[in-house]
């Protein structure tokens, strides 16, 4: 019964994570690629980084 119950949680968590990491990731980019256009890639290549590990680290 138990693994059971950890055999559907475990997916749905890891499922929630990444759809958190990239919702987050994409709202992000939006305006960060408004700051790429003005010439200023730094805050691009920092959102895409720290998509990048948060999604590592979360996995």
């Amino acid at each position: 019964m138990l693994n059971d119950v950890l055999l559907l949680l475990l997916p749905l968590t890891i499922v929630f994570l990444l759809g958190y990491l990239t919702q987050t990731t994409g709202l992000c980019m939006v305006s960060e690629v408004n700051e790429l256009k003005q010439g200023n890639p730094a805050f691009l290549l920092a959102i895409i980084l720290s998509g990048t590990l948060s999604g590592v680290t979360a996995l």
